[in-house]
């Protein structure tokens, strides 16, 4: 009986939708790695590529190793696992993602660098994929409705924002990075759900961006 209302709860959140076709089920997921594999097969492309080669004057904006940013990597995972059909599919498609761009980079390395990466790189990506469902789980509810999905929302625009602004004790500033501010404000676009919840969300974003700088200077190491 327990098990049953903690579901329900969950539903109230976010109610899963149903795919009844494996085929598509599999053409999502397959997406899901080949598309992580492509992005970091890019991103390496770009950043060994010397810049006076790039066309459209690319190398001005550094693409190479925005692609690679972890806010990139993060908005990416975050579209693949807010737009899921449910949260299973969601916890599955961020792994695989993750695990196609670990697989890419590993690619990219071996064929062309002829180089294989450092084991404490591995360790730290094998690290990040096995989070990584649950970091799906999270950008999942987080697109839901409730006081849940306000505060999932909250902590993961934070996060945005403080890659797009440098924020102390008594002040915020702006990095003069005009791509993490383009992705600060696609997280909020991505995680909308309707116009109050997601003012809500931002509104709690600032404060808590506070609190953790507030925290990690109060504590250290964190």
């Amino acid at each position: 009986m327990s098990s049953i209302n903690f579901k329900k709860s969950l539903n109230s959140i976010r109610n899963p939708v149903k795919t009844s076709s494996f085929i598509v089920k599999f053409f999502f997921s397959s997406m899901a790695f080949l598309g992580g594999m492509a992005v970091e097969i890019l991103s390496k492309f770009l950043e060994k590529t010397p810049v006076i080669t790039l066309p459209f004057n690319l190398g001005s904006f550094n693409f190479g190793n925005f692609l690679g940013s972890f806010t990139v990597i993060a908005l990416i995972g975050m579209i693949v696992s807010a737009f899921s059909r449910s949260h299973l599919r969601a916890v599955l498609n961020t792994f695989l993602l993750y695990s196609g761009m670990l697989a890419g980079h590993y690619l990219y390395c071996i064929i062309f660098s002829k180089v294989i990466p450092d084991i404490s790189y591995l360790t730290t990506w094998v690290i990040f994929i096995i989070i990584s469902p649950l970091l799906g789980l999270m950008c999942w509810y987080a697109k839901g409705k409730g006081v849940a999905s306000i505060l999932l929302s909250a902590i993961i625009i934070t996060f945005m924002f403080m890659q797009a602004f440098s924020v102390g004790l008594f002040y915020i500033s702006f990095k003069n990075s005009i791509l993490d501010l383009i992705i600060w404000i696609a997280s909020i676009v991505i995680l909308f759900r309707d116009f109050k919840q997601s003012l809500i969300s931002v509104g709690i974003s600032i404060p808590i961006s506070f609190i953790y700088v507030f925290m990690t200077a109060s504590i250290p190491y964190l």
